[in-house]
């Protein structure tokens, strides 16, 4: 069983010290995980459907549509929490090239994805739910720093009723090899 906001901190823990200069935080909501490194040198940009995050001294936030907007270069850290199964399974795969592409030599993606094992991916087969070994096989060419899987604690929330969800969390480093 995963608790979420245990492994959540877990994960940016694992950030920190790494001298990262330049974030990107995709569907960042409040920008709680963004928000982690505020205090840190770091210039962290959110970008979100809807405005629910202020700006503060090191975090900008941009209201848009991230299959929209520019995600810049050199990003030293991308975040794509809980949204790519939002998407149509092409259009998560490209959005991750796109994180890919803008993540600096020897800069991390940081990934939450539901599952393939959530429930939610039988109701919304055209939308994407990848298992552990697609993910990686996307990232195949990149280090692998940390991995997770496993069911959150039951959650009743958007009026699905008493469920869990299927996580897998994906830590990875762009190598310049």
């Amino acid at each position: 069983m995963i608790n979420t906001k245990e492994t959540k901190r877990e994960f940016l823990s694992i950030l920190l010290n790494k001298n990262l200069k330049k974030i990107l935080d995709l569907g960042c909501g409040k920008g709680l995980m963004s928000k982690f490194f505020v205090g840190e040198e770091a210039k962290i940009t959110g970008i979100d459907l809807k405005k629910t995050s202020e700006d503060l001294e090191n975090f900008n936030f941009i209201e848009g549509d991230v299959r929209k907007e520019d995600f810049g270069k050199d990003n030293d850290l991308i975040i794509a929490s809980l949204i790519l199964h939002f998407f149509e399974k092409q259009e998560a795969k490209q959005l991750i090239e796109r994180m890919k592409t803008a993540t600096s030599d020897k800069g991390y993606n940081l990934l939450i994805c539901m599952s393939d094992k959530d429930e939610l991916s039988k109701k919304k087969s055209e939308k994407f739910y990848p298992d552990i070994k697609e993910l990686k096989k996307i990232y195949e060419n990149w280090g692998l720093i940390k991995e997770t899987e496993g069911f959150t604690e039951t959650e009743d929330h958007d009026n699905l009723g008493s469920h869990q969800h299927n996580l897998i969390f994906l830590l990875v480093q762009k190598n310049t090899e």
